[in-house]
């Protein structure tokens, strides 16, 4: 029997089954899920349905073996959560089930469950070098010791992520996490003479991140990883205008990402929702750094050199938690529950610094259940935008693609961050009109792309303190609060009806501020706003 898989369940059109989006028939069906008898009873029925074949065909078969394939099957039908009695389900099915729901109602969709990630970069193996073929070949290895520290106290890093590259192209090398000695040792073929590139990767505050080139394999590497100097001037704060005080007042701003740190001094959190199936709703705090990072790039108003400044400090922050702990981690089931929770709270931008990828060669795919929600978003004037993806000038991951989504790119800029940082390893060719600025390697383009945003090198909060990312999830929030600004600014639209009208004119906003920075439309859009 094939094993149960998670499937999203939505009436024929939108998210919920009304008199215009669904047959009485499915609304009775979605809201007869709600109680555990309604369940049962479709387990039950479902059951029946898929072993109708099954039961004949095993015939004379003794009926001891017929009970435990029957038992098996009743079993692989659950209700994971629900969004509103008459909306959408999470359900875990075997395909057979799915299939039987769909012979039971004919105006369902079932959606598969899609995780997306965050829209951060870092660098990452894909593969190792391919062992010697003999004896003699594999005696001759060569080992590369590791040390690193602290810039600012000295101390041993423990837990650093070291990554190295002998192909950077096909993303083969080796790689390992240091110990409390601050030490890691790489070994690879005595074939190897060098690493490519060599990255030391973290989650520390107040340090960069470290890179290197043509790194010898053999013998020892001291890194010490550079302190944070929050006076000196960034990609954010070189590409777009930090915000003044009072800058994005009115204007709410919904953080779909990994929740945001409640306390940090320089963040304000209106309000939220953990969307996580099997989390907690009322916990909608960090997991992890890269929500509170995209936070403080909307709305940070701390001021240097003992905080950091986002583009709209006065906007309000909403921070619904998609990102979590358990096996839901980034469900798509989350997304939309995140979505329609930010709309009801009246949000008037969403941020979606995340995406999903494409199967690998493959087209980028559309998420039914997330496309859903979008469009019920923008049927009431609420603008999402998001992050383009980080593989590597691929095509643009979704719901970046989606037409209603503002999809930004990231650019950096030379200068902005230590030259023996991860981020040098991001300029690439083309650069802009000003030589100094470049789309970032790591940046998904495309002909769907609408602007591009500071996005290598940005500095802004985390949980402990603040600290340095780069991906187009850093891009997105700049974009994002410079939309927010400009509507806080625009009164007419900030107040108007909330249609659809509401969001193509926030869209318009943006576009009339967007310049170009000297690159093609396929990676930066209409351009860069201020």
């Amino acid at each position: 029997m094939s094993h149960p898989q998670r499937y999203l369940i939505l009436p024929a059109r939108g998210l919920q089954a009304t008199p215009d989006t669904a047959s009485t028939a499915v609304h009775d069906f979605l809201t007869s899920l709600v109680s555990p008898s309604g369940v049962t009873a479709l387990r039950k029925k479902l059951n029946a349905t898929v072993n109708a074949g099954a039961t004949a065909a095993l015939g004379g078969v003794n009926k001891k073996l017929k009970a435990k394939s029957q038992g098996v099957e009743v079993e692989a039908f659950e209700l994971v959560a629900s969004l509103h009695e008459n909306g959408v389900k999470l359900v875990s099915a075997t395909p057979e089930m799915a299939a039987a729901m769909r012979y039971e109602q004919p105006g369902l969709r079932l959606v598969p469950e899609q995780f997306y990630r965050p829209a951060v970069f870092l660098a990452e193996l894909r593969s190792r070098p391919a062992k010697p073929s003999t004896a003699a070949a594999a005696a001759l290895k060569r080992t590369l010791e590791i040390e690193v520290i602290r810039g600012d106290t000295g101390q041993a890093v423990r837990g650093a992520d070291v990554v190295a590259f002998t192909n950077y192209e096909t993303r083969e090398g080796e790689g390992g996490r240091t110990k409390a000695n601050g030490k890691v040792s790489l070994t690879v073929p005595g074939s190897v003479k060098s690493y490519k590139r060599l990255y030391v990767q973290h989650d520390l505050a107040g340090l960069w991140s470290h890179y290197a080139v043509n790194v010898n394999s053999k013998g020892t590497l001291r890194v010490v990883l550079k302190k944070l100097d929050l006076t000196v001037e960034d990609s954010l704060r070189h590409f777009h205008d930090v915000g003044l005080d009072g800058s994005g007042e009115g204007v709410k701003v919904g953080v779909i990402d990994s929740g945001i740190a409640l306390h940090h001094p320089d963040l304000t959190v209106a309000g939220g929702l953990g969307c996580v199936p099997d989390e907690p709703d009322a916990d909608f705090g960090p997991s992890g750094s890269h929500g509170t990072h995209v936070a403080g790039i909307i709305a940070g108003h701390g001021k240097a050199p003992t905080g950091v400044r986002g583009v709209a400090p006065a906007a309000k922050l909403y921070s619904y938690r998609v990102f979590g702990t358990s096996e839901s981690s980034g469900s798509n089931f989350a997304l939309v529950k995140a979505i329609e929770r930010a709309v009801e709270d009246g949000c008037d931008l969403l941020n979606m610094s995340l995406g999903f990828d494409a199967p690998e060669g493959g087209v980028p795919q559309v998420d039914e259940a997330v496309q859903e929600a979008i469009r019920g978003a923008h049927k009431r004037g609420v603008l999402v935008v998001a992050a383009a993806g980080n593989d590597g000038r691929k095509p643009v991951n979704y719901p970046g693609f989606d037409d209603l989504v503002i999809a930004v790119s990231a650019v950096g800029r030379k200068g902005t961050f230590p030259v023996d940082s991860g981020e040098s390893g991001d300029v690439m060719p083309p650069y802009g009109t000003d030589a100094k600025n470049f789309i970032a390697a790591f940046s998904n383009i495309g002909t769907e792309l609408d602007v591009a945003g500071a996005g290598v090198g940005v500095v802004s909060t985390v949980p402990d303190g603040y600290a340095p990312m780069s991906g187009t999830s850093m891009a997105c929030p700049a974009v994002t609060g410079v939309l927010a600004r400009l509507l806080a600014a625009a009164p007419a639209i900030l107040n108007g009806p909330r249609d659809s009208n509401r969001a193509d004119a926030i869209k318009k906003l943006l576009f009339d501020r967007a310049k170009t920075l000297g690159f093609k439309l396929e990676l930066e859009g209409k351009g860069l706003p201020r």
